[in-house]
């Protein structure tokens, strides 16, 4: 039986819906297509109060998501995924009344499937109200006209759906997938423990791996772009003229010392904030702070904080680290590459098991020379750490063949609900990802994502510079993920950066114009990266910050940064709710050593504070 009805929810338009139900297992009466039921009279007799029930419907399924998110079980993981969805459904206002009566069913049928003796789950008793309002009866019955008019809308709403899924297929891009076999079980990495010990807090540098590029250079180089005062993309710092300034709502940032010189170089600091610590991870090493004193409160090795993880980590080479923090529930997560450059290689993670980063965390070794299951012979190199908003974490790298040369780019999915409840993890892996045009992607990072994007959002420059960036969609990443690539976004070229002057010293390599960090908040992916550009005197080093509307693949903010005769690079970006971009990078030239740098609310201020001032030549 096909059931039509029409919903005006206080609307001006009368929108139609169709919602497929099966008589033989019907728990509901069935609604008729009359207007009375679910148009004007039915919203004068409940109106206000259905929609007090509802906002109350909501609040209960969040509820119950919230308890069942950090399962370890995976069988009930399509319930939170489904939950998920109608909630998302209720706060958009998109769902339709019978479509929620049947969530509700579902949810008070999985609420009795898993409720456990000492764990009570919601009854939904705002959820029985609904049902009772819904379904008093109204005798209104499907005359032939009315059925006609039915199967026409379900036939009008088959080709739809049969023309947007063709228009999704033109979107997926060619990857390959495959699904671990097993789970990996962690081991508890407490730094209390760490601390009782004598350990060693600094290392030498081992010998490190450089690269060719991934492919050949195309010969093809783009125009590099000469400053012009009256062009609004292009933020030309201020700082010069500002050293003394003092603007009303912006003070200079809290700063202590971090990590000294461990002997590598480069050390490639990656930092992420909590409610109360700081942790700081390096090429070498890891360090928690109070992020009010600025105390430090440890600081290890990462080879000492790994090494009880079963497999322990491939002998001799862990490096480039990433760390975040994930407000969902209050983790950290670390994030090294290992490899022993012949035959093994491994990604290690390492979760807080909540937001205090001095408790206990569980650390996995996680193979990355496999794919699923299969061995794959590669090694990892430039990783990317990113989550979603409630369903998983999300790993990239890219692949080289041992002994060999770079194969493609890789994402490993690892589930929230197992790994922030130290459980054995079952991940997803994705590689070999293309472009629009379907050549191999090279550096492809996976977005920190702070609100509900209904899935992950991936992105990746092209490294030799070009005029247009490429992002990707995840969804449905724990149970069957589906990669599409969005519309091509086309910008203003964006050449490769050149090498930056150094006071005292050599060239300093900016990784042309490779992705660096990615993330997502109020509709957009954010990112920031190196390019070369000339403010007057020569090409430099500038920053590049883009905002991409998911919605229309647009670059709604499109912004080129920095100074004549200063290189600016490697560039952190952080937007917060209020859409404020913060920058921090290295700026130096042939009068200023490499210097860290940092700008709050750079569309506001166009300018830039200094952090720490350089004092040698690197």
């Amino acid at each position: 039986m096909l059931v039509s009805f029409q919903q005006r929810m206080n609307r001006p338009a009368q929108v139609s819906y169709a919602l497929a139900v099966n008589d033989t297992n019907l728990e509901y009466p069935p609604f008729a297509a009359c207007d009375n039921v679910f148009g004007d009279k039915f919203l004068d007799i409940f109106g206000i109060k259905m929609m007090k029930i509802q906002n109350a419907v909501y609040r209960e399924f969040n509820g119950v998501v919230g308890r069942f998110r950090h399962t370890i079980n995976l069988s009930i993981y399509p319930s939170v995924t489904r939950l998920n969805l109608t909630i998302r459904a209720i706060r958009q206002g998109s769902i339709p009344l019978p479509k929620l009566v049947d969530e509700i069913y579902y949810m008070r049928y999985t609420c009795t499937q898993l409720n456990a003796p000492g764990n009570p789950l919601p009854t939904c008793r705002s959820g029985v109200l609904l049902l009772k309002a819904l379904t008093i009866p109204y005798n209104c019955t499907l005359d032939k006209g009315s059925l006609m008019r039915t199967r026409y809308l379900s036939l009008a709403i088959l080709i739809v759906l049969i023309s947007a899924a063709a228009i999704r297929a033109d979107e997926t891009v060619t990857y390959r997938s495959a699904r671990a076999n097993a789970a990996l079980a962690p081991v508890v990495t407490s730094p209390q423990q760490i601390n009782a010990v004598p350990h060693p807090i600094s290392t030498n540098k081992p010998q490190r791996k450089y690269h060719k590029d991934p492919m050949v250079r195309p010969d093809l180089k783009y125009p590099v772009e000469t400053y012009d005062p009256a062009n609004p993309r292009f933020i030309l710092d201020r700082a010069a003229e500002l050293v003394d300034r003092d603007i009303k709502g912006y003070v200079p940032c809290k700063s202590f010392v971090g990590i000294s010189n461990t002997g590598w170089d480069p050390p490639d600091p990656h930092v992420a904030a909590g409610p109360n610590h700081v942790v700081e991870v390096v090429n070498s090493s890891i360090a928690i702070f109070d992020k009010v004193t600025g105390e430090k409160l440890l600081q290890a090795t990462a080879g000492f904080w790994f090494q009880n993880t079963t497999p322990p980590p491939a002998s001799g080479f862990i490096f480039d680290p990433k760390v975040v923090y994930d407000p969902d529930g209050g983790h950290f997560i670390i994030f090294y590459l290992c490899t022993d450059d012949v035959d093994e290689s491994s990604y290690l993670v390492s979760v807080s098991q909540t937001s205090d980063a001095m408790g206990n965390w569980w650390s996995y070794n996680l193979n990355a020379a496999v794919n699923g299951a299969v061995p794959s012979n590669c090694w990892p190199d430039y990783p990317g750490l990113g989550f979603d908003f409630n369903e998983a974490v999300y790993l990239t790298s890219n692949q080289w063949e041992f002994g060999g040369g770079y194969q493609y780019a890789k994402v490993r999915i690892l589930p929230k609900f197992q790994i922030y409840s130290g459980a054995p993890v079952t991940y997803n892996d994705l590689w070999d990802l293309k472009y629009n045009d379907n050549s191999t992607a090279f550096t492809v990072k996976p977005a920190v994502t702070y609100d509900d994007a209904d899935g992950e959002f991936l992105l990746s420059n092209l490294w030799f510079g070009s005029n247009y960036t490429t992002y990707w969609k995840i969804t449905n990443p724990v149970l069957n993920p589906v990669v599409t690539v969005r519309p091509r976004v086309n910008i203003p070229a964006y050449p490769s950066s050149p090498q930056a002057e150094q006071k005292s010293g050599a060239g300093v390599g900016t990784l042309s114009s490779m992705t660096q960090d990615v993330l997502f908040r109020n509709g957009k992916v954010y990112t920031a990266f190196d390019q070369g550009f000339n403010w007057g005197s020569g090409t430099v080093c500038a920053i590049r910050v883009l905002g991409i509307d998911t919605a229309s693949s647009l670059a709604n903010v499109d912004k080129v940064f920095g100074a004549d005769k200063k290189h600016y690079y490697f560039p952190g970006i952080y937007v917060d709710p209020a859409d404020r971009i913060f920058l921090g990078f290295n700026r130096s030239s042939a009068e200023e050593y490499i210097s860290i740098w940092y700008s709050e609310d750079l569309l506001a201020t166009n300018s830039s504070r200094l952090l720490k001032a350089g004092e040698s030549a690197r």
